[in-house]
């Protein structure tokens, strides 16, 4: 994933904050030149409390996602700001290279009179020596 854009629209909803994210995630899987199509390459993405609207989409296809943490009790992913649940999809490749959209909508998380607001972009475990940048 060479670059990444991330739009985050904050707004209020009767009387509430939340959280607007549209991402898109052009991505190029290295050392794949031997894909043979369709690859099936799974995906958890995390998801922060309460949230809704979820779409995802693969080249502008849409694909269907369920909830990982609901069919696997435990599998959590950690935050600054607690626990987040966790999608689900398979992404059907006919390509290493190609581009992954991702919306969500949720509501800000309030502690102490204070609205909290993270976008936990989890990608380290995916970085090299050689391409350490995102």
């Amino acid at each position: 994933m060479p670059v990444e854009y991330v739009n985050y629209t904050i707004t209020s909803i009767n009387g509430s904050l939340w959280a607007k994210i549209d991402g898109t995630y052009p991505i190029q899987l290295l050392n794949q030149s031997n894909l043979k199509a369709p690859y099936l390459l799974p995906m958890v993405y995390p998801t922060p409390p309460g949230t809704t609207n979820i779409k995802i989409t693969l080249d502008d296809k849409n694909l269907d996602y369920s909830n990982y943490t609901q069919d696997n009790p435990g599998f959590l992913h950690h935050t600054a700001i607690g626990d987040w649940a966790m999608i689900y999809s398979v992404l059907p490749l006919e390509s290493n290279v190609f581009t992954l959209k991702i919306h969500y909508e949720h509501p800000l998380q309030s502690v102490n009179g204070s609205y909290l607001f993270l976008y936990d972009l989890n990608i380290s475990p995916y970085l090299s020596v050689k391409s350490n940048n995102s």
